[in-house]
Protein backbone atom coordinates (compact mmCIF):
# COMPACT_ATOMS: atom_id res chain seq x y z
CA UNK A 1 0.00 0.00 0.00
CA UNK A 2 2.87 2.37 0.73
CA UNK A 3 4.31 1.87 -2.76
CA UNK A 4 0.80 2.37 -4.20
CA UNK A 5 0.81 5.76 -2.45
CA UNK A 6 4.18 6.51 -4.09
CA UNK A 7 6.11 6.20 -0.82
CA UNK A 8 9.73 5.15 -1.34
CA UNK A 9 11.00 1.77 -0.25
CA UNK A 10 11.71 -1.74 -1.45
CA UNK A 11 9.11 -3.93 -3.09
CA UNK A 12 7.51 -5.97 -0.30
CA UNK A 13 8.15 -9.69 -0.18
CA UNK A 14 4.57 -10.49 0.76
CA UNK A 15 1.08 -9.05 0.70
CA UNK A 16 -1.05 -8.78 3.83
CA UNK A 17 -4.82 -8.63 3.39
CA UNK A 18 -7.26 -7.73 6.14
CA UNK A 19 -10.84 -8.88 5.70
CA UNK A 20 -13.30 -7.24 8.04
CA UNK A 21 -16.26 -9.52 7.55
CA UNK A 22 -17.58 -13.03 7.91
CA UNK A 23 -16.04 -14.75 4.89
CA UNK A 24 -15.33 -18.45 5.29
CA UNK A 25 -11.76 -19.03 6.53
CA UNK A 26 -11.20 -22.03 4.23
CA UNK A 27 -12.27 -19.98 1.23
CA UNK A 28 -9.94 -17.17 2.26
CA UNK A 29 -7.05 -19.66 2.51
CA UNK A 30 -7.80 -20.91 -1.01
CA UNK A 31 -7.97 -17.35 -2.33
CA UNK A 32 -4.67 -16.48 -0.64
CA UNK A 33 -2.97 -19.53 -2.19
CA UNK A 34 -4.28 -18.74 -5.68
CA UNK A 35 -3.33 -15.08 -5.39
CA UNK A 36 0.12 -16.03 -4.13
CA UNK A 37 0.71 -18.30 -7.12
CA UNK A 38 -0.46 -15.66 -9.54
CA UNK A 39 1.51 -12.82 -7.96
CA UNK A 40 4.63 -14.82 -7.18
CA UNK A 41 4.70 -13.83 -3.52
CA UNK A 42 3.09 -14.92 -0.29
CA UNK A 43 -0.39 -13.57 0.39
CA UNK A 44 -1.58 -13.64 4.00
CA UNK A 45 -5.20 -13.00 4.86
CA UNK A 46 -6.43 -12.15 8.34
CA UNK A 47 -10.16 -12.08 8.96
CA UNK A 48 -11.71 -10.00 11.73
CA UNK A 49 -15.43 -10.02 12.36
CA UNK A 50 -17.05 -6.58 11.96
CA UNK A 51 -18.25 -6.40 15.56
CA UNK A 52 -14.77 -7.24 16.88
CA UNK A 53 -13.19 -4.63 14.59
CA UNK A 54 -15.66 -1.96 15.68
CA UNK A 55 -15.08 -2.73 19.37
CA UNK A 56 -11.26 -2.90 19.15
CA UNK A 57 -10.66 0.67 20.30
CA UNK A 58 -7.40 0.01 22.19
CA UNK A 59 -6.26 -3.02 20.17
CA UNK A 60 -2.58 -2.95 19.13
CA UNK A 61 -3.23 -4.76 15.83
CA UNK A 62 -5.94 -2.31 14.79
CA UNK A 63 -3.76 0.64 15.81
CA UNK A 64 -0.90 -0.67 13.67
CA UNK A 65 -3.11 -1.35 10.65
CA UNK A 66 -4.90 1.99 10.75
CA UNK A 67 -1.63 3.92 11.21
CA UNK A 68 -0.12 2.50 8.01
CA UNK A 69 -1.10 3.04 4.39
CA UNK A 70 -3.91 0.79 3.19
CA UNK A 71 -5.63 0.08 -0.11
CA UNK A 72 -9.32 -0.78 -0.02
CA UNK A 73 -9.95 -3.64 -2.45
CA UNK A 74 -13.69 -4.03 -1.94
CA UNK A 75 -15.85 -1.99 0.34
CA UNK A 76 -19.32 -3.31 1.01
CA UNK A 77 -22.04 -0.86 1.90
CA UNK A 78 -23.86 -1.30 5.19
Amino acid sequence: AARYEQRPGPVPGDIDVLVVGTADLDELDEIAALAGERLGREVSIRRVRPDAWDQAHDDAFKATVTARPTVTLIEASA
